[in-house]
């Protein structure tokens, strides 16, 4: 599997990168959303995990570009500044993105039905988290 890792800190993308390296995946990083961009144009990107706080293209616009290109791409929105609201709105931006991915996409449809297990998920912890 290659895995994109998009973070303007440095010390967060190594620490990914090592880590996931060593669990034998292939890493690609990128400081900002516009590297992270056309890197996935030219690499066969399975998973991005992109920083949701960025300079330039948040991780979420990063998102609806990468899914343009491939609405089968998976990926986690990591941040360091994270609070319930964040997570809420983010996590409806991202079924709006792939409802979108959806309907443009026929052959996106087990990617879909992974996308919404994982949402779901997260949709009971933050849940649990705000009882």
């Amino acid at each position: 599997m290659k895995i994109l890792i998009v973070d303007d800190e440095s010390s967060q993308r190594d620490l990914l990168r090592g880590f996931l390296a060593n669990q034998g995946y292939d890493v690609l990083t990128a400081a900002d959303g516009e590297e992270a961009c056309s890197l996935f144009s030219r690499e066969p990107i399975q998973l991005a995990i992109l920083d949701h706080r960025m300079p330039g293209l948040t991780g979420e616009e990063v998102l609806k570009k990468l899914k343009a290109l491939n609405p089968m791409v998976h990926a986690i929105i990591i941040t360091a500044y994270g609070n319930v609201d964040t997570a809420v709105t983010t996590i409806k931006k991202i079924t709006a993105f792939t409802e979108a991915a959806r309907q443009k996409e026929g052959s996106a449809e087990k990617a879909g039905k992974y996308i919404d297990k994982t949402l779901s998920s997260a949709k009971e912890t933050i849940n649990e988290a705000t009882r």
